[in-house]
């Protein structure tokens, strides 16, 4: 590869950065030292195959609000670029130097402003963002409509309401500009089923779209409170679609809120005990995968979906976890060690619901529930990469975990 310096401008507008000359030569291995002196002497002689010219584009615009006022002051920017960005002047006109065919232009989100939509840079004509007042950030709680149990996984889009002045706004400079395309905000709920956005448009009148497996998809327009944060609860997918059943204690009681998932598919039961499980985008039929449902405080069970209706499913308390030390059988501590079931075939899975895993903390410690001798009670400990170590067991005086090496493992 050889980088010149920088050519002739090919057309108006655009300069070349450098020249990128390409050469390719097929170099059979080295059989010697001077054997690869010779080859690197031919690979120099070897004229360029192809010359690649990289350009670089001055991207002429400006921002608008939504009616049509410059917006001075802004900084735009390409998500591609990181943090290089130019800063509109009085009349809300801006130049940034980009890469043709590059990503939608945007504003940095410091600037006050957000962007509702944008040309591409290095498109036909000037560059061009249509943007509002930005509200700061802003909270959006995902819950189950069921339980009231928050979601997280939850995807959240957000935008302008159609209908509402401010999406009615935007849809004119939409009309006018076939180039413009709009930029949409989104964020996906956390572990609280908080999502969370570092920008929002001023305004009362936003619609969310929300979407997580198991649930199906809502667009809801809602009159937003700046002093609390918007509540969303979606509803379970129909049953005709999924696999559906009951969960309940070991005394008949239906269990509600208990964790129910399958592959990359989850969902939590409603207050009587029931669930729909969407198969993730494929027939129930076309394969019998395991249903794995969990409660903290009742259980957990597994049921093989032979069928799209499961019935009653028991949780069976689980056995108290243990935080003991894990060691080597020769009493050597062991770090950065998960413990796993193992599955059917008698192989470790990695993928086994997170009740089933355990991973070994700061001090050496791991908490395990002991178990019996029942089917499906064997666990390995394995590294970060994926190596087993060994088979689990509980020491003799049940004061430590002991990762026993496979016989033929040296």
């Amino acid at each position: 590869v050889d980088l010149t310096g920088p050519g002739a401008a090919p057309s108006s507008g655009a300069s070349v950065d450098r020249l990128v000359t390409l050469a390719a030569v097929e170099v059979p291995p080295f059989a010697s030292a001077s054997d690869a002196r010779k080859d690197a002497a031919r690979v120099r002689a070897v004229q360029a195959s192809r010359t690649l010219r990289l350009r670089r584009v001055h991207v002429i615009g400006e921002v608008i609000d939504l009616a049509g006022r410059a917006v001075p002051g802004a900084g735009v920017r390409l998500a591609s670029q990181g943090e290089r960005e130019s800063t509109t002047d009085a009349n809300g006109r801006f130049t940034l130097q980009a890469e043709r065919g590059g990503s939608a232009l945007q504003l940095a989100p410091s600037c006050g402003y957000l962007a509702l939509a944008s040309t591409r840079a290095g498109a036909q004509g000037e560059g061009l963002v249509v943007a509002t007042r930005s509200a700061g950030p802003l909270q959006v709680d995902v819950v189950d409509a069921a339980t009231g149990l928050v979601l997280p996984g939850a995807r959240v889009e957000l935008s302008l309401t159609e209908g509402s002045a401010a999406g009615l706004q935007l849809g004119e400079q939409l009309s006018r500009d076939g180039r413009l395309r709009t930029l949409t905000s989104s964020g996906v709920s956390n572990v609280a089923g908080v999502a969370s956005f570092m920008d929002s448009p001023a305004g009362t009148e936003l619609t969310f779209a929300v979407t997580r497996p198991g649930y199906l998809t809502q667009h809801m327009p809602i009159e937003i409170s700046r002093a609390s944060a918007p509540r969303i609860a979606l509803e379970p997918v129909p049953s005709a679609a999924s696999w559906a059943g009951r969960v309940t204690s070991a005394a008949g009681e239906p269990i509600a809120g208990a964790e129910v998932a399958a592959r990359r598919s989850s969902t939590r039961t409603r207050r009587d005990g029931t669930f729909t499980l969407d198969p993730g985008g494929q027939t129930p039929r076309a394969f019998a995968p395991t249903i794995s449902v969990y409660h903290p405080q009742h259980g957990a069970a597994q049921r093989i979906a032979t069928e799209t209706e499961l019935g009653d499913i028991v949780l069976i308390p689980l056995p108290q976890a243990v935080p003991l030390p894990l060691i080597s059988a020769n009493g050597g501590a062991l770090a950065f060690v998960r413990v796993v079931p193992v599955d059917a075939n008698g192989e470790p899975n990695p993928l086994a619901p997170h009740w089933h895993c355990a991973q070994v903390d700061a001090e050496g410690l791991v908490a395990l529930p002991v178990m019996g001798d029942e089917p499906g009670s064997e666990r390995v400990a394995i590294t970060k990469d994926g190596t087993v170590l060994g088979r689990v067991a509980l020491s003799a005086a049940g004061d430590r975990w002991i990762v026993i090496a496979a016989p033929d493992a040296n």
